[in-house]
């Protein structure tokens, strides 16, 4: 088996690579690192498309419910841990205990999992500084609530377009496929001398027709494609629509600081 060990090097995160039979015979190599943050096994295929946003609300407002019961915060971790969390979450609470059980910050050990954490991930950063884990946690839990108040809103606000779209995509599919092939004949009679306009129309009937298993794998893969580059880019996206794109980083800006609210 191959694992990917997380450790920190004169303030600094770094990774190395280690073949072992398991993690007992991990320990024993000469590679292995001391400061240790986090050690992942690595797998032939270990992705996800989508993520279970209601467990990870769920984890915070759990660690939210604890703080609130002036528990530790290393007692909390050991308990979420414990707890029927998918193995990402599990992850985490890992990546936490052991920054703590080292004296590391928890924030820098978090970074290796920025992509799944997204923007929340800052609240670590500031409760490390602050010694406030409590109003920490409680505004990250606040904030994923948010979020997903805003995205079902949306959806709810997006629903009746979606399907009159799907309705209208579907009425230009039966025009072409059985209402066009009709007057094909017709149109068959004027040979080249047809509208520009009619042709195109003609030029898109076929295509349906005919390469329709084409388009629909290509819209299929489209999607797929960019559901991956968001997953694996997703803190770099997010920082260029943070930042650098001129209007709709405002309008991006305003709607994370509305969530804070």
């Amino acid at each position: 088996m191959k694992y990917k060990i997380y450790y920190q090097n004169k303030d600094k995160l770094k990774s190395i690579i280690i073949d072992a039979f398991n993690m007992q015979s991990l320990k024993s190599s000469i590679d292995y690192p001391s400061n240790i943050i986090y050690i992942n096994e690595i797998k032939k295929f270990n992705f996800t498309l989508f993520d279970n946003k209601n467990e990870k609300l769920e984890m915070f407002y759990e660690m939210k419910t604890m703080l609130d019961s002036n528990l530790q915060f290393k007692y909390i971790i050991d308990i979420l841990i414990n707890s029927d969390f998918s193995k990402k979450n599990k992850e985490i609470l890992q990546t936490i205990k052991q920054s703590i059980k080292n004296g590391q910050s928890i924030y820098e050990s978090l970074l290796i999992h920025k992509n799944y954490l997204g923007n929340s991930i800052i609240f670590f950063k500031i409760a490390q500084e602050n010694s406030t884990f409590k109003q920490a946690i409680l505004a990250m839990y606040k904030m994923q609530k948010q979020e997903e108040k805003i995205k079902q809103d949306i959806k709810n606000i997006l629903a009746y377009p979606i399907i009159l779209f799907s309705s209208v995509i579907f009425t230009i599919y039966i025009l072409f496929l059985y209402v066009v092939p009709k007057f094909e004949n017709i149109y068959a009679q004027f040979g080249s001398n047809l509208p520009y306009s009619t042709k195109i129309l003609l030029d898109v009937k076929y295509i349906i027709s005919n390469e329709y298993l084409y388009l629909l794998g290509f819209i299929i893969l489209f999607i797929i494609i960019s559901r991956i580059i968001h997953v694996i880019f997703k803190y770099q996206i997010d920082k260029i629509l943070f930042h650098f794109i001129p209007i709709f980083s405002t309008l991006y800006r305003n709607i994370i600081f509305y969530k804070l609210l």
